[in-house]
């Protein structure tokens, strides 16, 4: 046995009906679609793409969600996204954290855990959340602990992972703040090429026929 939550490995995955989230996004998704056939003045042909641009993100999202998990085991934790797992062995792992979302963000958890490096980078477990955990700080306290106790005798911290840290959190502060800045710019600009690619189309469909 491992700790009071019982023993390794331990599996953190997607909750099998989950019916909050993909409400969501469905309905957003849904009413985006619906706004751009009635309220956009696009070409026909423009419409149809975009429905079907946001079909194939749903779909992406309904095949790829429940094949995103973390396992914790003895040797240290591996994270299972779609493409690829990246094992993180604990003497790699310099800390593991919760940390809040962007308010912006309505989509999923709202608190997110990651597992940072000895060279300052971060990786997020996947559906180690406030989302899928309610007790996610038990969860966070467990995995810390295990962490400690797995860490070989002779571990020490490397003295420039938290500077590090530091400027990565810095950088990422200021992109999110340039984001919130010109998010209303990018939609803009966004949906002035579509509107100008809809008539180019339109306009080389005609001249063709």
């Amino acid at each position: 046995m491992d700790g009071e939550y019982g023993a390794l490995p331990r599996h953190y995955g997607n909750k099998a009906r989950n019916w909050g989230f993909y409400g969501s996004i469905s309905a957003a998704l849904f009413s985006l679609s619906l706004t751009i056939w009635l309220e956009v003045p696009a070409p026909h042909w423009v419409k149809v793409l975009c429905t079907a641009l946001l079909a194939v993100l749903l779909g992406w999202v309904l095949y790829s969600r429940p094949r995103q998990m973390t396992t914790v085991d003895h040797e240290g934790i591996v994270v299972h996204g779609l493409r690829r797992r990246r094992r993180l062995t604990w003497d790699g792992i310099h800390d593991i954290r919760a940390e809040a979302l962007p308010p912006s963000l309505s989509w999923g958890p709202d608190t997110v855990t990651y597992a940072y490096r000895t060279d300052g980078r971060r990786v997020m477990l996947l559906c180690v959340n406030d989302e899928e955990l309610p007790a996610l700080g038990s969860e966070l306290a467990f995995m810390r602990a295990l962490l400690v106790r797995r860490r070989s005798a002779g571990w020490t911290p490397d003295p420039r992972a938290e500077p590090r840290i530091a400027r990565r959190i810095a950088r990422r502060a200021a992109w999110d703040r340039w984001m919130n800045g010109w998010r209303a710019f990018v939609v803009l600009f966004a949906f002035v090429a579509l509107l100008l690619a809809g008539f180019i189309g339109q306009g080389v469909l005609r001249k063709g026929f």
